[in-house]
């Protein structure tokens, strides 16, 4: 009975030292958020834009009105809507989960277009590949439809996972410097991932880029920049040039 007790009493104590330490452990993240925001107010040149500094700070503020908006942000995404299954049926692995050292993807659709290309160029040692993906954009409609590309051609369909043409090629040394060049004439690794300016339903432009090796100048190894087509033109140069070492033409006009 006495160690019955004497266990109780331990576990008492546990129980009640446990909500202190927890207190505690709050406080300390609070005040070094705390002082991480005010060193962000001193640096006039820190992006607080971006959306995962948000999440942060309203973390940090309790802010319940922004986790709301987030919920139904979230509800709303993983709803069906019409990019569902791209990523799992279409195009390739993500570019992290690929073995190579460097790659770039580039993704394409135009406004009021059933379709959409990707390219994807990779460099691993010497090796460099480019991996082409023409489709047909998944849609919500559970029905076989007819789509029609620029050039007349009909395509049946009933499912979302439709690949009109796919195909892999070498490239060679003077290609890839000359996307990395194009990279550099559009300040790539420096664009925000999306532009302040609304879409206002044009063509879709993404490039996607992964490295193993950290950048030197801002230790990123993934990124991604969204554009439309009245973007800067050093951008869309930048996703020609894809298509251009593809040899494939766009399959509906660019805006």
């Amino acid at each position: 009975m006495k160690a019955v007790i004497y266990l109780l009493s331990i576990l008492l104590i546990i129980s009640c030292n446990q909500p202190d330490s927890i207190r505690k452990n709050e406080s300390f993240k609070d005040s070094v958020l705390k002082q991480f925001f005010s060193i962000v107010d001193s640096i006039g040149f820190y992006d607080t834009t971006t959306y995962d500094f948000n999440i942060l700070k309203a973390y940090a503020n309790d802010d319940t009105i922004f986790f709301k908006k987030m919920k139904k942000n979230l509800d709303q995404y993983v709803e069906p809507h019409v990019f569902n299954g791209t990523d799992k049926c279409i195009l390739p692995k993500k570019l992290s989960d690929l073995p190579v050292d460097e790659a770039y993807r580039f993704i394409y659709t135009g406004s009021f277009c059933f379709f959409g290309q990707s390219v994807t160029i990779s460099k691993k040692g010497d090796s460099i590949k480019l991996h082409f993906v023409d489709y047909i954009l998944p849609y919500q409609e559970n029905k076989k439809m007819t789509f029609s590309d620029k050039n007349g051609t009909q395509y049946v369909v009933d499912s979302n996972c439709v690949i009109v043409k796919q195909f892999e090629k070498s490239l060679q040394p003077e290609d890839w410097d000359n996307l990395e060049q194009a990279l550099d004439n559009t300040d790539y690794w420096g664009l925000k991932t999306h532009n302040p300016t609304p879409f206002l339903d044009p063509s879709f432009w993404q490039i996607d880029a992964y490295t193993r090796q950290p950048r030197y100048s801002t230790n990123q190894q993934v990124h991604s920049v969204i554009r439309s087509s009245s973007s800067m033109s050093s951008f869309i140069a930048l996703g020609l040039l894809f298509m251009k070492l593809s040899g494939e033409k766009i399959m509906c006009n660019p805006d």
